[in-house]
């Protein structure tokens, strides 16, 4: 709903629509908008609080026109999904997995060799202490 940036009466119409579609023994309990809207509201807890912000620019007409802004900061972020337990054991801390895009394609982000190689051996030796 989010994504496809759909309005209320669109969002209420597609509750409508799967739950004329739903079987199975569990109930579908989001019957409208304002289910949804609560349920996110439960959730939020759960992700990082974003920071709002307002930006004001003159428009064509010079009539000043107000955008909000919301915002986390990137270490925060990274930091918040290290710390979830579904998500922070997936992450990979081996250079030789770094990739960079290009433009075109993607690239190993460490490509000399010697580097390379250095980490290497400190992967693969994890009992050492450097």
């Amino acid at each position: 709903a989010l994504e496809a940036a759909l309005g209320k009466e669109q969002i209420n119409c597609f509750l409508k629509l799967i739950k004329s579609i739903h079987c199975g023994s569990d109930l579908f309990t989001l019957n409208e908008y304002s289910d949804l809207c609560s349920t996110w509201w439960s959730a939020s807890h759960c992700m990082m609080a974003f920071k709002k912000e307002i930006f004001c620019i003159d428009g064509i007409d010079d009539e000043p026109h107000e955008f909000p802004m919301y915002y986390c900061l990137l270490m925060d972020w990274a930091t918040n999904l290290l710390k979830h337990p579904g998500v922070g054991p997936h992450f990979i801390f081996d250079a030789m997995h770094l990739f960079k895009f290009n433009g075109s394609t993607f690239v190993h982000f460490i490509d000399e060799q010697c580097v390379e190689n250095g980490c290497r051996q400190l992967s693969s030796d994890s009992t050492t202490i450097y």
